[in-house]
């Protein structure tokens, strides 16, 4: 993400576009924040992101294709099955309360500071990647989640609110 935001050349618009493929490998939900990470570029920063783009896509393609050769069908029915699993709103109520509620003073911080910013907040990718993260908490509703699905919240907003409280601004 953050070499999206530096970066100028296609050069560094491709490894971001990498980096963010090399992040779905091991941990398949970073799909999602990798998805919001393209969806900035190409609002804010058209140039990185066909680059970017093409990069995750071939690199997720030799993974997909790596994984298969090595297993056959069996991990893809097995992310598919346990990734939809049955969803319960009181899981989600159980997970809000243990994961995102201790957090609320600093996520009310996050969302005032931001409309403060106004349209400047709107081409930060760290704002993107938190209001990702929030959304993609809503999938701790799915039985047998855990706080994992917390922890990209968690890291978008202690980076949001630490230089803001701590250094004087962003």
């Amino acid at each position: 993400f953050a070499l999206l935001d530096r970066g100028s050349t296609r050069r560094s618009a491709a490894l971001a576009g990498l980096a963010l493929a090399l992040a779905c490998w091991p941990k398949q939900t970073q799909v999602v924040p990798a998805a919001v990470a393209l969806a900035w570029a190409w609002r804010w920063r058209r140039g990185a992101a066909l680059p970017a783009t093409a990069a995750l896509a071939l690199a997720g393609l030799v993974g997909a294709a790596g994984i298969t050769a090595a297993w056959g069908m069996e991990p893809w029915r097995h992310m598919l099955t346990y990734t939809v699993g049955t969803y319960s709103l009181a899981n989600l109520g159980l997970q809000a309360l243990s994961h995102a509620a201790p957090w609320a003073i600093l996520l009310a911080f996050v969302a005032r500071s931001a409309t403060g910013e106004g349209r400047a907040a709107l081409r930060d990718p760290l704002l993107w990647l938190w209001l990702g993260a929030l959304a993609w908490s809503l999938s701790s509703a799915r039985v047998g989640s855990s706080y994992a699905y917390f922890l990209d919240l968690h890291v978008a907003t202690a980076l949001w609110v630490g230089p803001r409280l701590f250094g004087g601004g962003a």
